[in-house]
C-alpha cells in the first residue's frame, strides 16, 4: 500500500473530495426544501386566518441558512441575505 499511495494518492484526495462534495449538496438541498416549505407553511399561515407559528418559521430559517451553507446559494428572504461568504467580493478600502 505503500508502494502504490504516491502514484494514487493525490486522484484518491480528489475521489474523496468529489463524494463529501455530492453528500453536503444531497443535505443542503434536502435542507433547502424543507426550510422553504416551513417558510411557506407558516407565512401562508397568515392569510388563512391563524396567526404566524414562530416555531416553524425559525426552524424553517435555520434549515434554510444551512442548506446555503452546505450548497453555497445565497437567498434573500424579507431583504436579508441568507447564505454566501463573509468576504466581500471587493475587498480593500471602502
Amino acid at each position: 500500500m505503500f508502494v502504490f499511495f504516491p502514484f494514487y494518492g493525490i486522484t484518491l484526495r480528489y475521489q474523496v473530495g468529489s463524494v463529501f462534495s455530492k453528500v453536503f449538496d444531497s443535505i443542503g438541498i434536502l435542507c433547502l426544501l424543507a426550510g422553504g416549505l416551513a417558510v411557506s407553511f407558516s407565512v401562508l399561515g397568515i392569510f388563512t386566518g391563524r396567526s404566524i407559528n414562530t416555531k416553524t418559521f425559525i426552524i424553517g430559517i435555520v434549515l434554510l441558512w444551512v442548506g446555503c451553507w452546505c450548497t453555497g446559494v445565497v437567498l434573500k428572504l424579507f431583504g436579508n441575505t441568507i447564505g454566501g461568504s463573509g468576504v466581500s467580493e471587493n475587498p480593500g478600502y471602502h
